[in-house]
């Protein structure tokens, strides 16, 4: 499902009151803004053109709100032909929207842009502009906007695969319009977001009720009638309920051809040709998948050719063509990889922009010492005319010694919060690319192991080479199911503590060490922050695998317990001991991502150590108070 990219052009022509706009043609900009939302998805350049006439024009007037309302749309085509040209227009239109003080278009501003972000694969700085355009339309009490706010966030997260965060704010959005009438197509958006998260979770029966319930709220609505008929008709299929999803897709495509759409043509058809080929009905599969091919590639959508691409790697394996099977399985991969690196150069984008703006910080912050040393050097001239020599060097050195130790310490917090967040954008592209790679195994290695497989399973079944190499590539896939697993710790979604004691449960299955657990139930009920649980997840994983390959540990002994606000982590072994000091001067990086993550969680380690005797760390980790 693909959100548009704006939702509030239908509100250019209400008339601004919050700013003088006499000899203002209102009704000019408001047509001009309906061009550009005309324009803007089939001919971006007109579009551009016509914004940037519009800012011209109300610049010229010395008109903020309009000048702001120009920059906004500017900013809105300029991000589909030169998206590094994008950040000078957002800055411009903020600049103008602030001072005409208008909340609401600063909102629009954001959540095109946090929209946008997010289908470009920057999640990280799309999530937080659409949480900027949430603060807006509070601001400016627009609940409309800001239930649509909270459907982008929704399916941002949707799209990013965190499907309980998807269906939280599709939650929050549906408590905002359940009491405004007048949002019905904010509501079938929320319903629509939250039924695609449910599908894509596997709670079908969930799914299926949530499109029902959007299905009758898009009533007299070709376009969002085909679309949740068809979301109707894909949950079926997952389900096996063959008939019913036939029916759902065809009778979207009968409301589809009402009001054309070639995107919107592209998943029907697929999910038609999809729907045959389980059915074994190869030649209606082979032309719904034709109809499938010709729609995605004049939607010049890269995820529908990717689905098309998919579809007849499946259908070509099943008539006995596998010539044409791994020919179709090369483009899926292909183009899978070319959005992979995509989603990469995202996350390249989202540290990049932490860094920039760090950078600017530090620069402001030096320009300022800079002006306050200047400031002191004229005082002191103009002091060394009034006062005596032995006054004026006494009074330099009484204000030079406070000055220069809170100067040194506020460059020591600069440089603590540099690194603060140079390691949270390590961290965060760490995860993203762990996520990359097992995506890649599963969905790349796996599906190429698959197809080995079924390929060896055609030879005599007699054969013992045979026999051995399928049992060898089934040891394969079982490797690189655990490798993908061990890379994304599912178990983090039920909590840290189910997660720490299924790591234990991994230690003990080796059967050379013992891991035992001490954890009060107090800390097993309760919830932390989502980030802080990933960053201990992955220190006690560090420490645990340390103090099995290197200590010769056989018992190993875990406790948690809660004082106020602070958590304090112990972990002891009975292992062969350490050198501490040799410890906190390593180069090793396993020790130096632990000191990391406890840094930026502003925590405190302490490493006691005998040789012979074992190894005890404690971690003592403040602002984790539980929930």
């Amino acid at each position: 499902m693909r959100l548009l990219f704006i939702l509030f052009i239908c509100f250019c022509c209400i008339p601004s009151f919050g700013q003088q706009i006499s000899q203002i043609d209102s009704v000019w900009f408001a047509e001009t803004a309906a061009k550009i939302n005309q324009s803007i998805n089939e001919n971006p350049k007109r579009a551009d053109s016509l914004a940037k006439i519009y800012f011209a024009k109300a610049k010229s007037l010395h008109n903020d709100e309009y000048t702001g309302k120009g920059a906004t749309l500017a900013h809105m085509s300029i991000i589909q032909l030169e998206p590094e040209k994008a950040e000078a227009w957002y800055d411009t239109a903020q600049v103008y929207l602030q001072r005409s003080k208008n909340s609401l278009w600063s909102g629009y501003l954001n959540m095109n842009y946090g929209i946008i972000l997010t289908k470009k694969y920057s999640f990280e700085s799309g999530i937080n502009y659409l949480n900027k355009s949430i603060a807006s339309f509070e601001e400016a009490r627009d609940t409309t906007q800001l239930a649509f706010a909270y459907s982008s966030i929704a399916n941002a997260f949707h799209d990013f695969g965190n499907y309980e965060k998807g269906k939280e704010y599709a939650f929050k959005g549906l408590k905002i319009v359940e009491s405004q009438k007048e949002t019905h197509r904010a509501k079938w958006w929320l319903l629509t977001v939250l039924g695609i998260n449910y599908d894509d979770n596997k709670e079908y029966d969930k799914a299926i009720a949530t499109h029902e319930k959007a299905l009758k709220v898009a009533t007299g609505n070709d376009r969002l009638l085909s679309s949740t008929l068809n979301n109707l008709g894909n949950t079926s299929k997952k389900k096996g309920m063959f008939a019913e999803a036939a029916a759902f897709f065809q009778e979207s495509l009968r409301h589809s051809k009402k009001s054309p759409n070639n995107y919107q043509f592209a998943t029907i058809y697929g999910n038609l040709g999809d729907l045959a080929r389980q059915q074994k009905k190869y030649a209606l599969a082979r032309k719904y998948l034709d109809s499938c091919l010709l729609y995605s590639e004049r939607s010049a959508s890269p995820e529908k050719l990717k689905d098309n691409y998919e579809y007849n790697s499946y259908w070509y394996e099943e008539t006995g063509d596998y010539k044409n099977s791994l020919r179709f399985i090369k483009l899926y991969i292909k183009l899978k990889d070319s959005l992979e690196n995509v989603a990469k150069a995202g996350i390249i984008y989202d540290a990049q922009e932490r860094y920039e703006t760090t950078k600017k910080e530090k620069q402001n912050q030096e320009l300022q010492a800079e002006n306050q040393l200047r400031t002191v050097e004229r005082n002191k001239a103009v002091s060394e005319k009034r006062i005596i020599l032995t006054a004026s060097v006494t009074l330099i050195i009484l204000l030079a010694a406070p000055a220069y130790l809170l100067y040194r310490n506020k460059l020591n917090r600069i440089k603590r919060s540099e690194e603060q967040k140079m390691n949270q954008a390590l961290f965060a592209g760490e995860q993203n690319e762990r996520i990359r790679i097992a995506r890649d195994l599963h969905d790349g290695v796996g599906q190429m192991l698959s197809l080995v497989k079924m390929n060896l399973s055609t030879l005599d079944p007699e054969s013992l080479i045979a026999r051995k190499a399928i049992s060898l590539v089934d040891k394969t896939i079982d490797e690189v199911r655990n490798v993908s697993h061990n890379l994304i710790p599912e178990e983090l979604n039920f909590g840290i503590v189910p997660a720490l004691e299924n790591l234990a449960e991994k230690v003990n299955s080796s059967g050379d060490t013992r891991m035992e657990m001490e954890i009060p139930d107090e800390i097993k009920s309760r919830h932390f922050d989502k980030q802080n649980e990933l960053s201990i997840y992955r220190i006690v994983q560090e420490v645990v695998n340390n103090m099995v390959k290197h200590a010769g540990a056989t018992m190993i002994y875990l406790s948690m317990k809660q004082i106020s606000n602070t958590l304090i982590l112990s972990i002891k072994d009975n292992g062969h001991g350490m050198d501490v000091e040799a410890l906190n001067n390593s180069s090793g990086i396993g020790w130096k991502n632990i000191n990391a993550r406890v840094n930026l969680m502003d925590g405190r380690i302490k490493v006691q150590s005998e040789k012979l005797s074992g190894t005890r760390i404690e971690i003592t980790l403040p602002g984790n108070e539980a929930n």
